[in-house]
């Protein structure tokens, strides 16, 4: 029983980190290029979660399925997450970088993939980003 609750607040603690990491991403979009934004976000998931976002964007899906499974969040920051990564992908298609902007939409994918798995309810508007990432990845 106390294990589950430790594990159940450790859960929760992580999508707090998440929830603050891109909250405040609000402000570094509009005032900072996207690596920019990207090498901010990167050392947060370092620092907060001990996730290697790049190294995790350029891994195989199979890799990239297995490392996210491990990763403590919950439903809602994982959704978070998945739109965060297409917001990127699509700054990285205006600004003229067609491979970075398809890495970060796979990685929406692989996200969304990992929250269909685990969760319980189905949402219109992780359908709607779904669709949005798949459409952005057949461009």
């Amino acid at each position: 029983m106390q294990q589950r609750d430790l594990i159940k607040e450790q859960i929760e603690q992580a999508g707090r980190v998440l929830g603050k990491i891109l909250s405040g991403l609000a402000g570094w979009q509009t005032t900072a290029s996207v690596q920019q934004t990207m090498n901010i976000v990167q050392r947060q998931f370092r620092s907060e979660l001990d996730f290697d976002l790049e190294a995790w964007l350029q891994s195989e899906d199979d890799d990239q399925t297995d490392r996210l499974a491990r990763l403590p969040l919950p439903e809602s920051a994982l959704d978070e997450l998945a739109s965060f990564l297409y917001e990127i992908g699509q700054q990285f298609s205006m600004s003229g970088d067609p491979a970075a902007a398809q890495t970060h939409f796979r990685g929406a994918r692989a996200v969304l993939d990992r929250v269909d798995a685990v969760s319980e309810t189905l949402t219109f508007e992780r359908m709607d980003l779904r669709r949005a990432v798949e459409g952005a990845m057949d461009e």
